[in-house]
């Protein structure tokens, strides 16, 4: 079975959405950014803890082995 590479954004990276976002003058732009970087920010700890979930499940199979 082939794991797949998944990219994603890094924390520096949603950081930078965020200052850009706060740099607005226009409050719903703003509001909204803030809003897209959260859900982003959430998504990432989302598949960091799936990673471990995964690489837990593989070092068991390769034990087996």
């Amino acid at each position: 079975m082939a794991i797949e590479k998944v990219s994603v954004l890094t924390p520096g990276q949603i950081q930078k959405i965020v200052n850009d976002a706060v740099a607005l003058k226009d409050n719903h732009a703003k509001e909204v950014c803030l809003r897209l970087a959260g859900e982003l920010a959430k998504e990432v700890e989302t598949l960091k803890q799936k990673v471990k979930h995964y690489e837990k499940i593989l070092n068991i199979r390769n034990l087996d082995d």
